[in-house]
């Protein structure tokens, strides 16, 4: 008979990493620690516009950064071939990332795109490096697809109609298609551990109610590729899962039931603005049943006697209803859409891959920088927007960092993948189903964001990466010599410098716009400046603060600005109203019109003249550059995706 610390043959088979060393209580911690860390960071970050404002992401990435050097230090990382090479292929884009500063037209955003990779390798490694025990695992898997839904709906009874953007469901995570895929990545998850034959009737019922949940809060966010990346990782969870009858009816039960609410879900989206509230209501109210139905299924309904052939009939019948429910969901009733699925696939997307595309001809090797593709969509797009990503990970990365970024990220990936993928076919039981919840949910993650700039919001990529290296942790075959290093320690305080400088320096910037007097905002602004020489946006805000009071100091704010960056078309702009003499402004004003040719307010402005009043309105009403188009001061925080904007 065994000891009682030594562990079982059914438990090592059960768990391959408590068959390589016995678990101590240093393992456990470190263990914890991570999981407590990025549960609390990505909380956080969910309640924070996703973790989007520097400020707000600069928090959370030291803390992290801070975890993965105390577990490096206190029981080593344990990381596979495919995981070193995954890893080591992060740190090298991420080191890429940091290089292209030295050519990129806008050196702070740059650095905060860099920070961006390095803050993805750090959460990968930190997952990746650990063994995991598979309850442990699956503890964590089940708490994050129960968590993510329930905030939303803890999210939307707050807020109500302040949490939607228009008519789409924006809140917690600030964007409407990156909030549709948060709520989607928790979802794969919740479904796969509800497809277990050996789990209790609670925990199913549960993690039913969770993935109906969901996905009724992704489709009021109203996202048309979260719907089409979600059809097709469906294919991949049920090919991944062992018991895939139980995944099937799992996937049945939350469509079923979601269907019942479509209609109440859509009257959100067509309400007029005083029937919003109502309508709100009613969908409140549906997802609230759905849900309750669902945990009844899930304790109700034994999973030791679904026939097969019965499901998959049903499930057959489903899909014809469903392929017609899908022409309903995307017909309109008169001159009025049922949803924004019937807007067709006409898109500005088109025009800026387009512009991406070329600017990878002209910059193939390095690119434009990392996060700086702003610039040359308002020099090249045939649209008056002013976005900051190109909506496609892969073009974003491509036109930023060149074919080498391209070429590291993928090859990142691939032994990402490669790395959970592996052996997952002969794995069974809870291990199985929480690797197949993992994948599919990084996956879905990966469709997405080949269509949209989701990859920039924290609390949407980093759990997807986190759960591609746990996956990975779980599949690795054996124990590895720990690697324990005391470099960890300078590395982390260099990695927590460069991401506490430019956050810092935002929020300083945050305290400058709600400053009550002038004197005070400049205080900020020096700050800012200081900590975050590279960024233009503290001269900026100097420039449309100073304005109205002090041209002659608004200008050498302008002026500083384009030091920094000379291919900011507003700081240009601004400058040439600002300036009195028409034969000084006249140049000013033709190079802010060929840095934006098709900006509106270039024709707006005559060189040597004042703006009139509310020409200088719609000035104020762009002084910053988001994510969700240029946005005046009042925005809150001013440095984020702009949408919360104030009078």
């Amino acid at each position: 008979m065994p000891a009682p610390h030594t562990p079982t043959l059914a438990a090592q088979r059960l768990d391959p990493a408590a068959a390589a060393t016995p678990a101590t209580a240093a393992d456990s911690v470190s263990r914890l620690l991570p999981l407590l860390a990025a549960g609390a960071v990505f909380g956080w970050w969910l309640l924070h516009e996703g973790g989007y404002p520097a400020s707000t992401r600069a928090a959370g990435a030291v803390v992290l950064v801070g975890t993965l050097a105390v577990v490096t230090l206190r029981s080593g990382l344990r990381l596979g071939r495919e995981e070193r090479i995954a890893a080591s292929l992060l740190t090298a884009f991420s080191v890429w990332s940091f290089a292209s500063i030295a050519w990129a037209g806008s050196k702070g955003d740059a650095w905060d795109g860099a920070n961006q990779v390095l803050l993805a390798a750090v959460v990968y490694v930190l997952f990746a490096g650990l063994q995991w025990h598979v309850h442990t695992a699956k503890t964590a898997v089940t708490t994050f697809a129960v968590a993510a839904p329930v905030l939303g709906l803890a999210v939307l009874a707050v807020e109500r109609a302040n949490a939607f953007d228009g008519q789409r469901l924006a809140f917690p995570v600030g964007y409407a298609n990156a909030n549709a895929a948060l709520f989607l990545v928790a979802f794969w998850p919740a479904i796969a551990l509800a497809s277990q034959r050996a789990i209790g009737r609670v925990r199913r019922g549960c993690l039913l109610a969770a993935s109906g949940v969901s996905l009724q809060l992704a489709l009021l966010a109203q996202s048309r590729g979260a719907l089409a990346a979600g059809a097709a990782v469906t294919v991949l969870l049920v090919a991944l899962v062992r018991e895939r009858t139980l995944a099937v009816a799992a996937l049945l039960a939350a469509g079923v039931t979601t269907a019942a609410a479509l209609p109440a879900l859509l009257a959100v989206y067509r309400a007029a603005p005083e029937g919003v509230g109502r309508a709100l209501t009613e969908a409140q109210l549906a997802i609230g049943i759905s849900a309750l139905v669902l945990f009844a299924a899930g304790l109700l309904v034994p999973a030791e006697r679904l026939p097969r052939r019965t499901v998959f009939v049903v499930a057959a019948i489903a899909l014809v209803v469903a392929i017609f429910g899908a022409g309903s969901l995307a017909s309109e009733s008169g001159s009025t859409p049922r949803s924004r699925y019937s807007a067709g696939v006409e898109s500005g997307r088109y025009d800026l891959w387009r512009v991406a595309l070329d600017e990878v001809r002209t910059h193939p090797v390095g690119g434009l920088g990392a996060d700086n593709f702003a610039a040359a969509y308002a020099r090249k797009g045939r649209h008056g927007e002013q976005p900051l990503y190109a909506h496609s990970v892969l073009l974003d990365v491509a036109s930023g960092t060149g074919l080498v970024g391209l070429g590291l990220l993928a090859g990142a990936l691939a032994a990402g993948f490669a790395a959970a993928l592996r052996g997952i076919r002969r794995a069974g039981g809870a291990e199985r189903a929480v690797r197949a919840g993992l994948v599919a949910a990084t996956g879905f993650w990966l469709i997405h964001a080949l269509v949209d700039w989701t990859w920039a919001v924290p609390v949407v990529t980093l759990p997807a990466l986190a759960a591609l290296g746990l996956s990975a942790a779980l599949s690795r075959p054996r124990a590895s010599r720990p690697l324990r290093s005391l470099a960890a320690v300078p590395v982390a305080v260099v990695a927590a410098v460069s991401f506490g400088l430019p956050g810092l320096a935002a929020w300083e910037l945050e305290r400058a716009v709600e400053s009550p007097t002038l004197g005070a905002a400049h205080r900020h602004l020096d700050r800012a400046r200081l900590l975050n020489p590279l960024s233009e946006r503290a001269d900026v805000v100097d420039g449309v603060l100073t304005a109205p009071t002090d041209p002659a100091a608004a200008r050498g704010a302008f002026l500083r600005a384009l030091s920094r960056r000379p291919d900011d078309w507003y700081a240009e702009l601004r400058l040439a109203a600002l300036t009195p003499d028409a034969a000084t402004a006249g140049p000013l004003l033709q190079r802010a019109a060929q840095l934006a040719p098709n900006e509106r307010l270039v024709e707006l402005i005559t060189a040597g003249q004042r703006p009139s009043r509310p020409v200088l309105r719609d000035l104020d009403d762009e002084a910053l550059a988001t994510p969700l188009g240029r946005r005046p001061l009042t925005c809150r925080p001013p440095v984020g995706m702009g949408v919360r904007c104030g009078g």
